[in-house]
């Protein structure tokens, strides 16, 4: 027998007021507990936080007394992703620019920092690394289909054939 909208709307109010009673329990159950913690007396407070030392032997020093100011992810044309993008420029590229040298960007604009970086991170992916610029380049090795074209590969090198491609294997279940 189908639910009425009736018995729905009771059913939804019912289902609020049961989750906010346990709200409301839980937080009636921190409150007790918290209430020995800010309720302390005067003896027990000083053992437990004596103040003859300040908290930190820090505090009277002015932070931070020699800030460093760099990058630290940069994708190169190493990364696959940073590739499809259109970046062209390599790791020697990015250090170039840290250190305050001029460089060209992918988009022939000419590029220098007004002050050198003080690091660099050269964050690029080790997974099909530098893949996109030899398949940009058109190395035939990267190119071609040895089985297709009847070519051998050195011995060395194992032929996988990929049946069936999943986007994720996270979502993968047989």
């Amino acid at each position: 027998m189908p639910r009425t909208t009736k018995t729905r709307r009771i059913t939804k109010i019912a289902m609020v007021g049961l989750v906010s009673a346990g709200i409301c329990a839980i937080a009636g159950i921190a409150v007790a507990q918290d209430h020995d913690a800010y309720h302390r007396d005067k003896q027990t407070t000083e053992k437990a936080f004596p103040t003859e030392q300040p908290y930190s032997p820090w505090v009277d020093q002015n932070f931070p007394q020699r800030p460093l100011f760099g990058d630290t992810h940069l994708h190169t044309a190493q990364s696959f992703d940073a590739v499809s993008f259109g970046t062209t420029l390599g790791p020697e590229d990015g250090f170039r620019f840290a250190r305050g040298e001029e460089v060209t960007s992918s988009t022939g604009v000419r590029g220098r920092l007004s002050r050198p970086l003080d690091f660099l991170v050269v964050a690029d992916h080790a997974e099909n690394m530098g893949t996109m610029t030899a398949v940009k380049d058109g190395l035939p090795e990267v190119m071609t289909d040895a089985k297709h074209y009847g070519l051998t590969l050195p011995n060395d090198i194992e032929m996988i054939t990929q049946e069936r491609a999943y986007t994720s294997p996270i979502w993968y279940s047989p």
